[in-house]
């Protein structure tokens, strides 16, 4: 099975820094770089991967969004019964919502 790396950001300097990285270590072929904040993107994902079509995701931002980003994920139903979860950055404040939140669907999904 053909596993792909997919990033999502905001800012174009990131966006040309990490694409930059990609072409220099020849990974621009099975990594990719899109720009865009999560809300706006989060149905080109269903578009490109289709429901339940995201196996991994890692948010590494303002922690004040977490909850935010993981509703507009879950309500697109991009993660299927197996899906992992990472976030960084969770000392910061809005953290405890999302883990709350995360929690929460958790337990009703296995209900």
């Amino acid at each position: 099975r053909f596993t792909r790396v997919l990033s999502t950001e905001f800012d174009a300097i990131h966006i040309c820094v990490a694409r930059r990285h990609l072409d220099a270590a020849r990974l621009a072929t099975t990594a990719e770089v899109w720009p865009g904040h999560v809300p706006w993107i989060t149905p080109r994902y269903v578009e490109q991967f289709g429901w339940c079509g995201v196996g991994f995701t890692f948010m590494d931002h303002k922690g004040t969004r977490f909850h935010q980003d993981f509703d507009d994920c879950r309500a697109c139903c991009l993660w299927g019964p197996t899906s992992r979860l990472l976030c960084d950055n969770v000392l910061k404040p809005g953290a405890p919502e999302h883990l709350w939140r995360h929690h929460r669907s958790v337990v009703s999904d296995a209900a």
